[in-house]
């Protein structure tokens, strides 16, 4: 049976051990050498006799190993320092072929899906027709929307923030410039796309027709509204107006451009051109 056991100092004025003195010594079996570990590397261990009255030889002292002269060898160190590629040309100034089997790797775009409302169902159907609790909810989420998003340049903030519960006529606009909410950002527009999408498929389920036109009923309602929802095509009506108290249009629109002040000044050119020509036509009279 093997006993260990380490010697150390305690109790008051005891002398400090450092941790690298700490000896640790295995008695044996009688007539067996003891086995002394030091963590010293410099450490003598003390003659200590066994059982069989021998005197253990000590063990062979062993150098410290040196990181610190290892990093700078390691730094200074011309081995595996080679660059080195997958295509290595023989000289700086040589030239070679596009390597044929090279893959490129390149970005798509986002590209307006391709609206086809051929196969869509006759829809009568708005936000209007949410309850007031949903309506309240929505409109709750566009005015803080609005708030959170700024406006796009320095400086400006927002000016007109509002959203009709009763018909959920919306605005979101900055003193200056655009807002950070696109159109297609808004929550009005985003719930009237999915509500729109459920809506459409409930109709294409409606008694009457062939399978085969309820099938490409669905498949239209899934293409045109469900998977353009929350992107920059977004298919759905237009809750957008210019002041409290009117009612939205609710035309369909793909993405929408309300708040965009690029819109608003090409508008306002429009306008300021249309009014020359009257004047004009009403002077040449």
């Amino acid at each position: 049976m093997q006993l260990s056991f380490a010697l150390a100092l305690a109790g008051a004025g005891a002398v400090a051990v450092s941790a690298q003195n700490l000896t640790t010594y295995s008695m044996l079996a009688p007539a067996t050498t003891p086995r002394i570990l030091s963590t010293d590397t410099a450490f003598t261990p003390p003659v200590t006799s066994s059982a069989s009255g021998t005197i253990p030889t000590p063990q062979a002292t062993v150098k410290s190993f040196d990181w610190s002269s290892a990093a700078s060898a390691a730094a200074t160190s011309a081995a595996n320092r080679t660059a080195s590629s997958n295509f290595t040309l023989p000289s700086a100034t040589a030239t070679a072929p596009w390597v044929a089997n090279l893959v490129v790797q390149q970005s798509n775009p986002y590209v307006f899906q391709q609206l086809d409302t051929t196969d869509l169902p006759t829809l009568n159907w708005n936000l209007a027709n949410e309850t007031v609790i949903n309506r309240e909810a929505i409109c709750a989420q566009q005015t803080k929307f609005c708030a959170t998003a700024g406006c796009a340049e320095e400086g400006a903030v927002i000016k007109e923030n509002f959203c009709d519960v009763q018909n959920l006529g919306t605005r979101c606009t900055c003193d200056k410039g655009a807002t950070n909410l696109s159109q297609y950002k808004w929550p009005v527009q985003f719930a009237d796309c999915l509500n729109r999408a459920t809506a459409c498929g409930d109709a294409c389920a409606l008694p009457g027709g062939t399978t085969a036109a309820r099938t490409a009923c669905k498949k239209a309602c899934q293409s045109n509204f469900r998977e353009t929802c929350g992107l920059p095509g977004q298919y759905s009506a237009n809750y957008a107006v210019n002041k409290q108290g009117d009612k939205p249009n609710l035309k369909m629109i793909q993405g929408g451009s309300a708040g965009d002040s690029a819109n608003a000044v090409r508008t306002s050119v429009a306008t300021l051109f249309a009014a020359a020509a009257v004047v004009a036509v009403v002077l040449a009279a």
